[in-house]
């Protein structure tokens, strides 16, 4: 930066230069070496413009990703806030299916968890799908493993709690549980 400081002020030194010569009162050259000058003096005030024009849009365009990134962790520390809430409305949900309760409720339920998940979903957050995926510790949290037979290694066998993105980043891992091979038997 302090090179670039330097050429900075190398280059509006020089172009001070041009433009005093330009300026001068007793001018005494002839037209021609008069025309020239000016020509340079208008170059350097285009090719300063252009520069400001060119730094006013680099300007504008990292204001608005410095937005939308303010934006997005905004919404990531709101979502992280709900997401308990959801997966507490999917317990109960969960715990209503195995048990006799009345269906009219367990359905006014299941509209408040379908609302809470379009909300989410207006702000860029979703539900990451697991079960039956190969196991990627980016974007899963191994709870324990299980030997399987009838899925290949590393295959997700069981959710014990949802993961959610945030656009193409993962806001809550998802914690699975993950088929390894069987032991050999001796």
């Amino acid at each position: 930066k302090a090179n670039d400081a330097t050429a900075a002020e190398n280059t509006a030194d020089k172009d001070q230069e041009v433009i005093a010569s330009v300026n001068q009162e007793n001018f005494k050259g002839d037209t021609k070496e008069y025309a020239e000058k000016l020509e340079a003096e208008k170059n350097l005030y285009l090719d300063h413009l252009k520069r400001l024009q060119a730094e006013f849009e680099n300007y504008r365009r990292r204001m608005a990703k410095e937005k939308s990134e303010t934006a997005q962790f905004a919404y990531g520390q709101m979502a992280k806030k709900i997401l308990p809430v959801l997966d507490n409305l999917e317990r109960g949900l969960g715990f209503a299916d195995k048990h006799d309760i009345d269906p009219e409720f367990v359905s006014g339920i299941r509209m408040v968890e379908r609302q809470l998940l379009d909300v989410l979903a207006e702000f860029g957050v979703t539900p990451s799908e697991t079960l039956g995926e190969a196991f990627d510790p980016n974007l899963h949290e191994p709870v324990y493993t299980v030997e399987r037979s009838d899925v290949d290694e590393n295959i997700i066998v069981e959710q014990i709690e949802k993961g959610y993105m945030l656009g193409d980043k993962v806001l809550r891992a998802a914690k699975v549980v993950v088929s390894r091979a069987a032991a050999a038997s001796e």
